[in-house]
C-alpha cells in the first residue's frame, strides 16, 4: 500500500510547491465551475426539448404553446478498454450488473483527488453500514473504479493500490495515453498536462464522480461540493427508484 503523504509531489522550496500549487488549484476551480455548468446546461438540453402544440380556447383561437417532454438521459459512458492492477484487460463490460462510481483522477495529485477519494470512501462506508455490498468483484451491489488521466506516471497496478488507499474494493485502472483519451472522452472528461517539460508537472482535470446504473448507463454525478452523506443518500435513493421501475 502507499504512504500518500509520499504521494505528494515536493519541488525544491515551500515557495515554489505552495505557489504551484495555488495556481492549479485556481485553474481547477475556474475549469470546475465552467465544465459544470456546460454539462447542467447540457444535460437540460438533452432531457428536455419543447415541440410546439396546437391547441384551443374556449374562444375557439388558435394558440401555440410549449410542452416540455423528456427525450433521454445525458450522453455519458461508453466503450473503453483498459488495464487493472492485476494486468487484466477490462472493458465497459465491467460496469454490467451492479451500480459504479466512476472517478478520473491522477496519483500525483496534491489535494484534489485525495480530497474528493477520501469523502467517496466514507460514503462508500456509510452505505456499507446499510447493507450495501461495495466490491471489487461483479457480484457486489456497487463497485468503486478509479481511472488514471496521468498514464505516462500512473501504472495500472500503481493506480490500484492508490486508489486502495481509500477502500479496498476500490477497482484501480490506467491504460494507453490513446486508451485513456477514449474512456476520458466516453465520459465527458476534461484533463491537461499544466507542464509537459516538467517530471513533477500537475493535471488540470474534472473533479466529478459519476453514477452508473447496473446497465452501465450514466445515472447522476457528485460535485466538489457534494458532501460524503449527500452521496450516500443520493446512491441509496437511486438505487430503490431503480428496483421501482
Amino acid at each position: 500500500m502507499f504512504d500518500l503523504a509520499a504521494l505528494v509531489p515536493r519541488v525544491v522550496g515551500e515557495d515554489r510547491y505552495h505557489g504551484q500549487r495555488s495556481r492549479y488549484l485556481g485553474r481547477v476551480e475556474q475549469r470546475h465551475s465552467r465544465i459544470m455548468r456546460e454539462k447542467k446546461n447540457a444535460e437540460w438540453k438533452v432531457r428536455h426539448r419543447f415541440p410546439p402544440i396546437s391547441v384551443h380556447t374556449d374562444e375557439n383561437r388558435r394558440v401555440e404553446v410549449m410542452k416540455p417532454r423528456v427525450v433521454g438521459r445525458a450522453s455519458i459512458g461508453g466503450a473503453f478498454e483498459l488495464t487493472s492492477g492485476d494486468g487484466q484487460t477490462v472493458t465497459e463490460s465491467l460496469l454490467d450488473g451492479h451500480w459504479s462510481l466512476v472517478y478520473f483522477g491522477f496519483v500525483q495529485c496534491p489535494d484534489i483527488c485525495p480530497a474528493e477519494l477520501s469523502k467517496v470512501g466514507e460514503a462508500l462506508g456509510m452505505l456499507e453500514k446499510q447493507g450495501v455490498r461495495v466490491s471489487s468483484k461483479k457480484d457486489g451491489d456497487l463497485m468503486p473504479i478509479f481511472i488514471s488521466i496521468d498514464p505516462e506516471r500512473d501504472t495500472p497496478q500503481k493506480s490500484a493500490e492508490y486508489a486502495q488507499c481509500f477502500h479496498e474494493e476500490f477497482v484501480g485502472l490506467s491504460g494507453t495515453l490513446e486508451q485513456v483519451k477514449k474512456a476520458a472522452k466516453a465520459y465527458r472528461v476534461y484533463y491537461s498536462k499544466d507542464d509537459e517539460e516538467k517530471e513533477d508537472y500537475l493535471v488540470d482535470h474534472s473533479i466529478i464522480t459519476y453514477l452508473m446504473d447496473p446497465k452501465g448507463e450514466f445515472s447522476e454525478f457528485y460535485g466538489k461540493n457534494t458532501s460524503a452523506v449527500e452521496i450516500a443518500s443520493k446512491i441509496k435513493a437511486q438505487m430503490l427508484s431503480y428496483k421501482s421501475r
